[in-house]
């Protein structure tokens, strides 16, 4: 089984890693996840990002179905950028937040981690993986 804790990118960098708290990051929260990590709701990082003065990167994780027997999960970075002013948008607001989303690369398109069905074991087996060993 794949585990956040083995990402080698996540696990050389210091501090916390922040994750989105969506619907994916809802699944992985009571998982065994290292202490490394802090589930935050989008209000929550906006707050983070205003009381903090500065952008702060966020994990994003989110999956897509490529075949019946094929999942793929990808980890994407987002920026929040929280400024407090009067702005007029929709009304009067004082918080502005701007998201930005990294760049995937320009090999095409290749995901983080790729499950395959292994239907005579009736299991979900790792094929492909950025980040995680196979043997763990």
């Amino acid at each position: 089984m794949w585990k956040l804790n083995s990402r080698v990118d996540i696990l050389l960098s210091s501090g916390w890693t922040y994750v989105e708290l969506n619907e994916y990051g809802r699944r992985i929260k009571d998982k065994n996840v290292s202490d490394g990590y802090i589930f935050l709701s989008t209000k929550e990082l906006i707050d983070l990002s205003l009381k903090k003065k500065k952008t702060i990167g966020v994990l994003r994780v989110v999956h897509r179905v490529a075949a019946p027997d094929t999942v793929d999960i990808n980890f994407g970075t987002v920026h929040i950028t929280t400024t407090r002013k009067v702005h007029f948008y929709k009304g009067l607001r004082f918080k502005k937040a701007e998201f930005t989303i990294g760049c995937g690369g320009t090999d095409g398109y290749q995901p983080d981690i790729r499950f395959v069905l292994d239907k005579q074991k009736n299991s979900w087996e790792i094929l492909h993986s950025r980040y995680v060993s196979k043997s763990q």
